[in-house]
């Protein structure tokens, strides 16, 4: 298949810009509902389409897993329905198994910026961390 180019770009970037825009206007506007949740998905949607166009091999499904459940736990943290926050947690945990994965077949050695950067997240991490020492213990496991 051809690599996505000029219009075709074009048309991804206004829909994927749209969307994301809408979902954060009904979300500003607390605005909830089945029309929130499609907004929602459709911007790593459409990167999922792009990745499925466009990659080949291992690290087309690698990011296609990814995606999916970044997807999956998008649509079902934001739907209303009572116990759907577990199975959210869980699409997350699934896709970052996947980019975890492709993390560590695709890495090379960090050099002397990329370790700056590192120790950098890690101090970041500490401070959320310290930030948010309040929040209830049972949330510990899923944040």
């Amino acid at each position: 298949m051809p690599i996505a180019r000029g219009n075709d770009m074009k048309v991804y970037t206004i829909f994927y810009v749209t969307a994301g825009l809408a979902f954060l206007l009904l979300l500003a506007l607390d605005v909830s509902g089945l029309v929130r949740t499609f907004l929602k998905a459709i911007p790593v949607s459409t990167l999922t389409v792009l990745v499925l166009r466009e990659m080949r091999g291992f690290p087309r499904i690698g990011l296609t897993g990814a995606l999916i459940g970044s997807v999956c736990g998008d649509v079902l943290l934001d739907l209303p329905q009572e116990g759907l926050f577990i199975f959210g947690l869980v699409a997350f945990l699934l896709g970052h198994l996947f980019y975890t994965t492709l993390f560590f077949r695709y890495a090379r050695r960090p050099d002397s910026f990329s370790i700056l950067i590192i120790v950098g997240l890690g101090a970041f991490a500490l401070f959320m961390m310290w930030l948010f020492r309040n929040i209830d213990p049972g949330l510990y496991p899923p944040v």
